[in-house]
């Protein structure tokens, strides 16, 4: 089931996760070939790129960024799937 952002949830993933710069397109989260600590080869990285965690999928990548780095209750997976999406990084979706 898909599901669509409010204005108020683009504007928010607008102002703080769009990133052009980033090669996810999402600021916070990196992908590499392989992860720094050897779990997964999403990066999550706090607002003064601090490391975080990693993951094996932007999934739970972009989940631990919303929790950790912004302080949200735990994401529906449907609400984390509509952020990838909206953000242009759904080619990452598995």
């Amino acid at each position: 089931m898909t599901i669509e952002l409010t204005d108020k949830q683009k504007l928010f993933c607008n102002n703080n996760l769009r990133q052009a710069s980033s090669n996810t397109g999402i600021k916070g989260i990196r992908k590499y070939a392989y992860s720094p600590q050897s779990v997964g080869a999403y990066v999550v990285r706090d607002i003064e790129g601090n490391f975080i965690a990693d993951f094996g999928n932007i999934d739970e990548a972009v989940a631990e960024l919303l929790v950790t780095v912004y302080g949200f209750d735990s994401p529906k997976n449907e609400s984390v799937d509509a952020i990838i999406t909206y953000l242009g990084a759904e080619r990452f979706l598995t």
